[in-house]
């Protein structure tokens, strides 16, 4: 998204917070909401964020300020949430709602990243994920699951190359992600995951 879109998008989705209740939205989330600061805590990626009722100011815990395109995501979570519970069941992103329109930009943008930087090395994705408190799985010659937050997990996979075929990945959603938040969100929110998979490496 350009900057001007960010900025549209934050004042929309600053709208919507406004104008839900929040102890509806807290526990549809699965996070909590402080009545007396009026402020939500929510987790996203392995760190805690602070976001305020109604104003919609999100920053970090120590009170950092998150880039545009984080507070957009994590308010679109927080408005969107749905309150239905992981499933444990995995599901492509084409099989998210409108995940065939956008799955150009879901390849350009998480997973060639993820084969670019992880595939020469896959040992590496493991320990990365474990930085954000993900876990291992046994999904290809290496995954992972990261809580990206707390009704959304997210399986990371990598298949090492060889002579014949080059490396591969892909990127995985719980079957309750449609319920969470739009396929556009989750382009952003996979691309971040792999950025933060590479700081962690």
């Amino acid at each position: 998204m350009k900057p001007l879109n960010l900025e549209l998008a934050l004042a929309v989705a600053r709208e919507r917070l406004a104008a839900c209740d929040p102890l509806l939205l807290a526990a549809r989330a699965r996070v909590p909401f402080d009545e007396v600061r009026s402020t939500f805590a929510v987790g996203f990626l392995g760190t805690r964020h602070t976001v305020t009722f109604p104003a919609g100011e999100v920053r970090t815990a120590s009170g950092e300020a998150v880039p545009l395109i984080r507070e957009v995501l994590i308010l679109h979570y927080l408005t969107g949430a749905s309150g239905l519970p992981v499933q444990n069941r995995w599901i492509a992103f084409r099989e998210l709602p409108d995940g065939a329109i956008y799955v150009g930009p879901f390849q350009a943008r998480a997973v060639q990243p993820l084969v670019r930087y992880f595939g020469p090395a896959p040992e590496k994705l493991i320990p990365a994920a474990e930085a954000l408190g993900g876990f291992p799985v046994a999904m290809g010659d290496a995954g992972a699951v990261v809580p990206a937050f707390p009704l959304v997990p997210v399986a990371v996979i990598l298949w090492r190359g060889d002579e014949e075929f080059p490396a591969a990945g892909n990127i995985l959603f719980d079957g309750s992600a449609p319920t969470h938040m739009s396929a556009e969100d989750y382009v952003v929110l996979a691309s971040l995951v792999v950025g933060e998979l590479r700081k962690r490496a």
